[in-house]
């Protein structure tokens, strides 16, 4: 190697040296010189017109302090609530695909048309929505909700949804001499 080479080499490692042996983070005081500016506390801050982002999201403000940024009750008291007590949608309360809303410190859930409720969470059965949950029949002209009814041979079930056979299936089936199965003869007896 050469000569001047050698001395870059050297003049690298010691530069990674000290690099590596200075701290990585900075002391308390130092950071919080870095981050924000002090300002004046008392007199001069009062002089100030107010400051949402200064007053309420640096700092933790009071109702009278949002009050002079928003010169309107109405206004402070809408701030006041959600600073208070946060966003209520931010939990997703609505369920089954509801879409959250709020308003005046109120959430409602904007519901799919199969749902409904304060979230969503009940489902409307109507007869054009997956046949209003019914297995067999369905009618909602002359009630409001769903009616479910079955074919013959079942019964409704007690969900008044699902059908059950209401007789054996062997003696509903019309009964033939001869049943024809894939190509094969069968022969029935009646007992």
């Amino acid at each position: 190697m050469s000569e001047s080479m050698s001395w870059t080499v050297i003049l690298l490692l010691i530069h990674l040296t000290s690099a590596l042996q200075s701290p990585v983070f900075l002391d308390r005081r130092d950071a919080v010189r870095l981050l924000r500016t002090r300002r004046a506390n008392v007199f001069l801050e009062e002089m100030k017109p107010g400051n949402l982002e200064r007053e309420c999201y640096e700092e933790l403000c009071s109702l009278e302090e949002a009050a002079e940024i928003f010169q309107s009750k109405e206004k402070t008291m809408e701030f006041w609530y959600r600073y208070r007590n946060g966003n209520l949608c931010r939990s997703n309360p609505c369920v089954n695909g509801g879409i959250c809303s709020e308003s005046r410190g109120v959430h409602e859930c904007l519901c799919p048309p199969q749902y409904s409720g304060h979230s969503c969470q009940t489902e409307v059965f109507d007869c054009r929505y997956k046949n209003g949950g019914c297995l067999h029949y369905c009618s909602s002209e002359q009630t409001p909700g769903v009616v479910c009814r079955c074919a013959d041979g079942y019964q409704l079930d007690e969900d008044l949804r699902s059908c059950n056979p209401s007789v054996p299936l062997w003696e509903t089936v019309e009964w033939w001499d001869h049943v024809s199965l894939s190509g094969s003869e069968y022969k029935h007896h009646r007992p």
